[in-house]
């Protein structure tokens, strides 16, 4: 037995160092502390329920044709059908549910294969697709769809050029009043602003008849989104039953309020186009409309294939929609709503901050990144990405990283929604932003005593909340472990409240280790937010270790101080003399969670580098070099002294034996670093492994007192072949009973002989 009464165990060796005997480090027993992941304690704000959508006409029309119950052109009427909801759609594919921007996607995809189309389905499609001024479309000749009939009279429209733009302006009737006093003054006002955050549209190109498109502006077509469409029984009109007609019975229907369908001249992948409205909406939103579907035009002019069916289509032109409607010092009341749980729309941004950027479920909502980026980078960031995605390709979220690289500013987003309690919140650059958003769901995490897991999926271009509202006043100690280290594209924010103050937010990506110890003023923790990102355009975090936070009610004073080691080869017989010298090493280490030796205290060294330089001859050979080893923490983890960079100290108290026990290993076999140049014409060079592994590896030293302070220093040698002059009487006496010992006792060594030196001592607490 050792001088201190405990347990001797047999260590493992390390490297090319054979040693069988290290005393004084018992091994620790495995964690049984109940741990679990965050999944056990979710939610601190109760997650909204998916909400029942039913699927769109789109959705249901595309699943038919998967399953051969339609031909390919059957389902491309069906869904024009569906879209302006004509009597003759499938009573299968009738949904209360409609997709805004359904038209644009099925007549560009009519556009692109039309040399492919039959002729009868051409001329099914006719109405839909022409111009709203046209006489067969469905918005001048209603009643005579079914009939398809070819006509050439102009129907009843009148158009204003609104002057100081390149707008021109049309509305059913005879009477141009509303268009020169009301609409082409909102028109104005929303071209003067435009340019501020995203170019002009560039206007189209006239046609063969004149009066259907006089002039190369781009033209909005004010449609009467209330009209009675009278080609179903049920929505002609009867004296006798008077009060609203069913919704669907409106050519524009349920938020059809805008579309903005390319036109000539078309180029490759760009193309002009023009602006649906519907009038009869509120005059803000068609202000709103008009905006968001004129960028939707300017889109088409950098690509038209990205503006249709892009990602990033609908975003960025609500984007617009918000930046105009605020330079006109109105609410943007639809981008709002977009974020709002509360709206009740099918997006709800904080509500799905979980779920991908790029998802279509967030196709409108994700204007908040796009708002974020313009906050960071300027208001010229959405046309810098629409520059980037112009050439022909299909570049999506490619185009956005060109511009707002997203392994920076993701996670700086996803900090940003947690929307109070950080620097520069939404509302500081936007008085009416909704600041009582919160994203949701959010992982409660535990008050007391725990050790939980991060373990949250996180999709790509998403992000997971985990709220620490409180601490028990039994934790003193708050330990985060990121043992997702090195894991691409997953990033680990933290916000901390200290007392009664948030800090600022603090990047933990790329930290192993961080530890909040509340007996310190400056740690006493009293709220902390962890929010985890994954910046992957595609694809989720794959399974790894999660990252996870150990709550502990075990004090946190460290140790801390210094090291630092020298080993000198000296075999005089075969002309080596080589020396390896450590650097003086900052050294911190911490107690570990679960202490199982009473009377003494086991602490776990914190991540620390070494510099090793060597010097020397080896035969005729000359030997120099440089080494930075990097020691990782394996906090809480079993002792294993076999791997090559890793520490532990213990030290045992007075009643125990009043010493300390220090074991550092700094060894890195894969580093070639040893230059060895021998003689020749040319010299030889070869390369190799630093043979030094120890930086301290301290059997026994006496503690040392000064009063009430304590602190942990020496100097010793070690010799590895006799390692057993390192020992205490009773160890060794103990040892002598091992199998072999007598082989290891008689060794001569001096062949390899270590010099350490360190001082350390408890860290000194700031407060009282």
């Amino acid at each position: 037995m050792s001088a201190s009464g405990r347990s001797l165990v047999v260590l493992a060796a390390l490297g090319v160092l054979i040693v069988l005997l290290i005393v004084l480090f018992p091994r620790v027993k495995p964690r049984a502390d109940g741990s679990q992941g965050a999944a056990g304690n979710r939610p601190a704000v109760p997650a909204t329920e998916e909400r029942k959508i039913p699927p769109t006409s789109e959705a249901l029309i595309a699943a038919a044709l998967a399953a051969g119950d339609l031909t390919y052109e059957e389902s491309l009427l069906q869904r024009a059908y569906a879209i302006y909801g004509d009597p003759r759609v499938e009573p299968a594919f009738r949904s209360p549910v409609i997709d805004w921007e359904a038209g644009d996607r099925l007549f560009h995809e009519v556009a692109k294969k039309e040399q492919t189309l039959s002729a009868g389905l051409l001329e099914a499609l006719l109405p839909f697709r022409v111009r709203p001024n046209h006489p067969a479309s469905i918005f001048s000749r209603p009643r005579d769809v079914l009939r398809a009939q070819q006509q050439t009279t102009l129907a009843d429209w009148v158009d204003f050029l609104v002057p100081g733009t390149e707008v021109r302006l049309w509305i059913q009737g005879h009477d141009r009043g509303p268009l020169e006093q009301k609409y082409g003054p909102m028109v104005s006002k929303i071209w003067r602003v435009f340019p501020q955050f995203f170019p002009h549209p560039f206007g189209d190109a006239e046609e063969s008849n004149r009066n259907l498109n006089p002039g190369m502006e781009t033209d909005v077509y004010l449609v009467h989104g209330n009209t009675v469409d009278p080609r179903a029984a049920k929505c002609r009109p009867d004296p006798g039953s008077p009060g609203p007609l069913p919704i669907d019975c409106t050519l524009a229907r349920q938020g059809n309020s805008g579309s903005a369908p390319e036109a000539a001249p078309k180029r490759a992948n760009r193309s002009a186009g023009y602006v649906l409205a519907d009038v009869d909406q509120d005059a803000d939103v068609l202000l709103a409309t008009i905006a968001h579907e004129l960028a939707h035009v300017t889109q088409h002019n950098y690509d038209v294939d990205e503006g249709v069916i892009g990602g990033i289509g609908e975003a960025t032109a609500t984007w617009v929609e918000y930046k105009v409607v605020k330079a006109l010092g109105m609410t943007p009341g639809l981008p709002y709503g977009y974020l709002d749980p509360s709206a009740n729309t099918s997006e709800a941004m904080f509500d799905q901050l979980h779920v991908t950027l790029t998802s279509p479920r967030s196709a409108y909502a994700s204007w908040l990144f796009y708002y974020y980026a313009s906050m960071e980078l300027g208001n010229d960031v959405v046309t810098r990405i629409w520059q980037s995605a112009g050439p022909i390709g299909f570049d999506g979220i490619k185009a956005v990283n060109s511009v707002v690289p997203l392994e920076e500013h993701f996670p700086k987003f996803a900090v940003r929604n947690w929307n109070h309690d950080v620097p520069r919140q939404y509302v500081d650059d936007d008085s009416t932003f909704p600041s009582r958003l919160r994203p949701n769901p959010i992982t409660l995490m535990p008050s007391g005593p725990a050790t939980t897991e991060l373990n949250e999926p996180v999709a790509s271009l998403a992000a997971q909340y985990y709220h620490y509202s409180s601490f028990d006043e039994s934790v003193r100690r708050v330990t985060f472990e990121n043992l997702s280290l090195g894991l691409p594209h997953a990033h680990v924010w933290a916000l901390k409240k200290i007392g009664n103050d948030w800090k600022p937010p603090e990047d933990w990506t790329n930290q192993e280790q961080q530890i909040l110890c509340r007996d310190i003023p400056s740690d006493d923790v009293t709220e902390l937010v962890l929010i985890v990102s994954n910046s992957d355009m595609s694809n989720e975090l794959p399974p790894h270790p999660r990252p996870r936070v150990l709550t502990e009610d075990v004090g946190c004073e460290t140790i801390e101080g210094t090291g630092q080691s020298t080993l000198r080869l000296n075999d005089p017989e075969h002309n080596v003399d080589v020396t390896y010298v450590a650097s003086l090493t900052t050294l911190q280490f911490r107690p570990r969670t679960v202490q199982d030796e009473a009377g003494n205290t086991q602490y776990d060294l914190l991540p620390a580098s070494v510099v090793w330089s060597v010097a020397g001859r080896d035969g005729d050979c000359k030997v120099n070099g440089r080494l930075l080893v990097r020691i990782p923490s394996y906090v809480d983890q079993d002792l294993d002294p076999t791997r090559p960079a890793w520490g532990y100290m213990k030290v045992v108290g007075r009643g125990g034996g009043d010493f300390h026990s220090i074991w550092i290993n700094a060894y890195n076999l894969d580093d070639p670093a040893e230059i060895r140049t021998c003689p020749g014409n040319p010299p030889r060079i070869t390369r190799g492994a630093f043979r030094s592994a120890y930086l301290l590896h301290i059997l026994m030293q006496a503690n040392t007192h000064d009063g009430n302070a304590v602190s942990f220093k020496g100097r010793q040698t070690l010799d590895p072949e006799r390692f057993q002059d390192n020992l205490a009487p009773p160890a060794l006496e103990a040892l002598k009973s091992f199998p072999g010992a007598s082989q290891m006792l008689n060794r001569r060594g001096g062949k390899m002989v270590y010099t350490f030196e360190w001082e350390l001592r408890p860290r000194r607490r700031s407060g009282p």
